[in-house]
């Protein structure tokens, strides 16, 4: 399965369920849509078992040895650790995108913003001078590169 959240639940469809009395589950909806909108790419499926085996120890060490004595550090060592938990997976996800297809269309390769838009001389693969688009990606950009035209 390759969902975000599979911890949340098992989702198999996004029909609103009806709850014993008679309402939809908006937890059971909004975590569908989210499935629906990304995906984990398998890279990183690794990084985000190890991030959540760490995250377990650290929480259950602070419960055991720090909660009883400083509740408010064992809440915060809980948020913290859970911001990163959740940066990780951010990282990690591939969201479903509508694909722009056409021969004369230049698409961008990445998310995040054009910083410098230059001639240089290509040495590696090339010997003659091409234009250079260079394109800075935040850590909170998804990390996925694209054919920006089609080419041989």
């Amino acid at each position: 399965m390759h969902h975000a959240l599979i911890v949340l639940s098992p989702l198999t469809s996004c029909r609103r369920p009806v709850q014993s009395d008679g309402r939809h589950s908006r937890f059971h909806y909004i975590c569908c849509s989210i499935f629906n909108l990304m995906t984990i790419h398998k890279e990183g499926y690794p990084t985000i078992a190890w991030t959540v085996i760490i995250f377990g120890i650290i929480n259950l060490l602070s419960f055991y040895l720090i909660s009883f004595d400083s509740p408010a550090a064992s809440a915060l060592i809980f948020i913290v650790t859970l911001g990163l938990l959740l940066f990780m997976i951010s990282f990690f996800r591939v969201p479903k995108r509508q694909h722009t297809v056409n021969e004369n269309a230049v698409v961008a390769p990445a998310d995040g913003k054009v910083v410098t838009i230059e001639e240089v001389q290509a040495d590696e693969y090339f010997s003659d001078r091409r234009i250079q688009v260079s394109i800075f990606m935040s850590p909170l950009n998804v990390h996925v590169n694209r054919n920006p035209v089609a080419a041989r």
